[in-house]
């Protein structure tokens, strides 16, 4: 939905939120945890940056421990992460297929 062409109210009372709710959040700071993961992602990407850009999330928080960067293994995965669209659906993978073997041979009529 394009906020710019339908406004805020209509999308926020298809989605039965408040108008007020959308600006209070849209007016909101970063939260602390964003602001932190915006100051170790600049870091990491100098270390990772240093290293080649070869070093995985292992590496790099090995080498983030080393230089002094206090973060956990998970959250050094986390932050190297590629952000993903948050609408991507899930990809379907049938467990094993419907289709018959046309190789094999049929038999219409008995054995002689």
């Amino acid at each position: 939905m394009d906020g710019r062409r339908l406004g805020v109210e209509p999308i926020c009372q298809t989605l039965q939120v408040a108008p007020s709710t959308y600006y209070a959040a849209r007016g909101r700071a970063p939260s602390a945890r964003a602001q932190r993961d915006a100051e170790v992602i600049l870091r990491l990407v100098k270390l990772w940056k240093a290293n080649y850009e070869v070093y995985g999330s292992r590496k790099l928080w090995k080498a983030a421990k080393r230089s002094g960067v206090p973060i956990g293994c998970d959250q050094t995965r986390r932050l190297m992460r590629p952000p993903e669209p948050p609408s991507s659906p899930a990809r379907f993978i049938p467990l094993c297929s419907a289709t018959t073997d046309l190789a094999a041979p049929t038999r219409s009529s008995p054995a002689p």
